[in-house]
């Protein structure tokens, strides 16, 4: 059973945004393609519509609307949120989950978005939901978000630039025979090295993988793309996962790595990627 009444959650989204989302009824982004004029007043149309659905407690057909416009490849952090609303109501906190870490990335609904994920995750059946990242996956996950691999590209190259620089000048002057000279160079030179391969990991990583969160109430994930396969583990509504690309999905299949390291093929159907 879910601790808390959804109800209170979903209204209390309703009060913030419904100024915002409905009154003005406005799409704040979207993708870059070439969306006519005409698909966009459609959209816009079918956001407003949407949103009187969404007034009427009718979140089913609401929800629809929603993702249709999103299937036309325009979105905004408002349309995200509302989605999530619907799903709260629809009592699919995956789902809700999942829509609000797609508002999280719009500055508008960042705030909100953030408040309202704290609560879901307190609603699932089993809070192992939240299941922690294995720390050097938090340490990498770090550099990509806030660091970046080009970054540490740049700080390398800058590293054994500045080393080949020493060794030139130290080779005019004389002093390339000094250990300390020598010490500084291959120090200089090593920690740049060291930078370019975990830059070239990063890089490789985030092409490698991609986020996910598991929307249905349980699903097993197995040692091979086959249900009849043995059993890995069992992922749970709410868990957060990664889409490993390194093995090629195989028709329903991905190969996904859960937050406590473990690995293995799980239905797509079960999944929402990022």
């Amino acid at each position: 059973m879910r601790l808390l009444s959804t109800s209170i959650f979903s209204r209390t989204l309703l009060i913030l945004f419904c100024t915002l989302l409905i009154g003005n009824g406005s799409l704040l982004s979207q993708t870059i393609n070439q969306s006519t004029p005409v698909s966009i007043s459609q959209a816009q149309f079918d956001f407003e519509a949407a949103n009187t659905l969404l007034e009427l407690g009718q979140y089913k057909e609401a929800l629809k609307k929603y993702g249709a416009i999103r299937e036309m490849g325009l979105y905004s952090g408002g349309l995200f949120v509302n989605m999530a609303i619907a799903a709260v109501e629809l009592d699919s906190l995956g789902l809700a989950k999942y829509y609000l870490q797609k508002a999280l990335l719009d500055e508008s609904t960042e705030s909100a978005a953030a408040t309202g994920l704290i609560y879901v995750e307190t609603q699932f059946s089993r809070q192992s939901a939240t299941l922690p990242p294995l720390p050097w996956e938090q340490f990498f996950d770090y550099l990509e978000t806030n660091v970046g691999a080009s970054a540490i590209y740049w700080i390398s190259f800058g590293c054994i630039l500045l080393s080949t620089l020493i060794l030139l000048m130290s080779w005019f002057v004389g002093t390339w025979a000094e250990g300390s000279t020598r010490k500084i160079i291959f120090i200089g030179v090593g920690f740049g090295l060291m930078l370019l391969a975990l830059s070239l990991f990063i890089d490789q990583r985030a092409a490698r993988f991609q986020d996910a969160v598991i929307v249905v109430n349980e699903a097993t994930v197995y040692s091979e793309a086959d249900g009849n396969s043995s059993a890995v583990a069992v992922g749970y509504e709410g868990y957060d996962c990664r889409i490993d690309f390194s093995a090629p999905p195989t028709n329903d299949w991905l190969y996904i790595r859960l937050g406590n390291g473990q690995m293995g093929w799980i239905q797509q159907s079960a999944l929402r990627i990022h």
